[in-house]
Parts: C-alpha cells; structure tokens; sequence
C-alpha cells in the first residue's frame, strides 16, 4: 500500500508517497496551497493507486477545505 504525508503550509503543500510495505520513499511533489496546487497534488496522488487494492490513504493534518477533497 502507498501511504502518502503531506507537509502543509501556508503557501505551499510538501506530499511524499511510500511503498508501506517495504518503507521506501518512491515519489515526491510541492503544490502551491491554492485551487491549482490542490488539483495537481489530488492527481498526483491518485497516480499512486495501486491496481491490487485499488486506493491509498492520506497522513496529514489539513484544513477542512483540503480535507473534503480526500
């Protein structure tokens, strides 16, 4: 399973993605904290779905504007 954390900020939104299973880093992406960078970070994470079990889950402590796009 891909786990993926994000570092919230401000102006800028840090995601990284690990293979659980293994705990290798395997992915890594910065948006801008706007409509934008939402859009471009919630693409990018649905990337790491695996085709197995077909979601992921999301480690962070967001707004409850970003919370509702999850």
């Amino acid at each position: 399973m891909i786990v993926i954390g994000a570092d919230t900020h401000k102006s800028s939104y840090a995601l990284a993605a690990v293979d659980a299973d293994v705990g290798v880093l395997v992915g890594e992406l910065e948006v801008r904290a706007d409509e934008d960078g939402h859009r471009r970070a919630l693409r990018w994470a649905r990337a790491w779905r695996s085709s197995e079990s077909g979601r992921w889950r999301i480690v962070a402590a967001f707004r409850v504007a970003w919370s509702a796009l999850w």
